[in-house]
């Protein structure tokens, strides 16, 4: 499923469309920049898209890599990445799971493999992860929230995420 340019309430947005071997290629060439892995049409993934581009704005960032968690099978249907259906979607998943890093209890289906809950938001930074965001929040009246509970979450978000941005910063180094 593509980006689109245009999401209610979501103005001047720096998400830039990735696929699996763009996020795969910034590990093996030693790339840096932040994704987001999500799915436009999850709850959770939509609650925080505003809130991270505003952000993300507001600390100089120039893009933000959107990868989508569903892709097109070879026979037209939409799936999961997660999912692990076939063989090579396994093996992709896995690969990309080892690079992240990511720890769950929740395994994929018929797998050991850790499932991720979307949205995961992570930093790369020459090819290495600098971390990992795994914000499962409820949106109202421009607050975030931990479903089921009333505390407004949203300076926790943008204190973790500042502090993502900062690590995943390349602005700075400068070669010896």
């Amino acid at each position: 499923m593509k980006f689109p340019k245009r999401i209610k309430g979501l103005n001047n947005n720096i998400f830039e469309e990735i696929n699996y071997k763009g996020v795969m290629d910034m590990f093996t060439n030693l790339k840096s920049g932040l994704v987001i892995m999500g799915n436009i049409k999850d709850k959770y993934t939509c609650a925080i898209l505003d809130l991270l581009n505003r952000t993300a704005i507001k600390r100089n960032v120039k893009q933000i890599y959107f990868y989508d968690a569903t892709y097109e099978t070879k026979l037209g249907t939409i799936e999961d990445v997660r999912a692990c259906k076939t063989l090579e979607s396994k093996m992709d998943y896995y690969a990309l799971v080892e690079k992240i890093g990511f720890k769950s209890n929740t395994l994929v289906k018929d797998t050991l493999i850790p499932k991720i809950e979307l949205p995961l938001i992570f930093g790369i930074k020459y090819g290495s992860i600098t971390g990992v965001l795994n914000p499962r929040y409820a949106k109202w009246m421009n607050q975030v929230f931990i479903p089921g509970e009333k505390e407004d979450q949203t300076i926790e978000f943008v204190s973790d995420l500042i502090d993502l941005i900062a690590k995943t910063d390349v602005s700075r180094d400068q070669l010896l």
